[in-house]
């Protein structure tokens, strides 16, 4: 059973450098940011060397990040969230949570990664989201952990799990791919957002939309199932 061990108390800024590493670069999302931040905190994070930044580049780092992630983090700033860093062993990687998104629900009807991974190395796109495999199957080919920048991010209700993925989500997915098919990485370092109110987590911080929590919307679930049955019989 997965457990997050050695956890050591982090703070809200450290969220911010991991999120901002993983993703100045990414084809994805690295337009979000690269525009908004100066050249010297850029330096900084492809450095992977915090001790560059002055107090006023983290204030901008912090900001840039906050609102390019505002959707995930608002709420979560909101609802009061302890953040710590810790280990997890590249085994228990099949028990981590995807959030409750239709996306994800697309591929995965129990927001499982290991249900997920096995999607994508099927060769199955995310629903709405179409840049995304392509994304994994690159990533996946010649991948070499030792070049990911970014501490990937989880949350959970409390230390003891069961904990769901917030950032990291390619990176983790190949991890476990890898684990599967009898290459597993080493212990692989995260950071872990617990809140005990992650059950009112809602996309935007809005109340009328998605619940995040990956155990929040038993009808969602029903509903990607039936997606799930409806296309199989379709592609015969």
């Amino acid at each position: 059973m997965l457990y997050v061990r050695d956890l050591t108390p982090a703070t809200a800024r450290e969220v911010a450098w991991h999120w901002a590493s993983a993703e100045i670069n990414s084809p994805r999302f690295g337009h979000l940011y690269r525009p908004n931040l100066s050249q010297s905190i850029l330096v900084a994070l492809t450095s992977g060397d915090q001790t560059l930044l002055t107090e006023e580049e983290w204030n901008d780092l912090e900001s840039v990040v906050s609102g390019v992630r505002a959707p995930l983090l608002r709420g979560l700033n909101r609802l009061g969230t302890t953040w710590y860093v810790g280990q997890i062993s590249s085994e228990d990687l099949v028990d981590l949570r995807l959030l409750n998104l239709p996306a994800f629900r697309g591929i995965s009807t129990r927001l499982r990664l290991a249900e997920f991974v096995e999607a994508l190395d099927r060769q199955e796109g995310l629903p709405g989201v179409p840049e995304f495999a392509p994304h994994y199957w690159a990533l996946k080919t010649g991948f070499e952990p030792t070049q990911i920048r970014g501490t990937p991010i989880l949350v959970s209700m409390n230390a003891a799990g069961p904990y769901g993925i917030l950032e990291g989500y390619s990176r983790l997915a190949v991890m476990l791919s890898r684990d599967i098919h009898g290459n597993p990485v080493t212990d692989l370092r995260v950071m872990l957002g617990v809140c005990t109110r992650i059950r009112e987590w809602r996309l935007n911080d809005d109340p009328m939309s998605v619940a995040l929590y990956w155990d929040s919307n038993s009808f969602l679930r029903a509903l990607a199932w039936v997606y799930r049955v409806w296309r199989s019989v379709s592609s015969g």
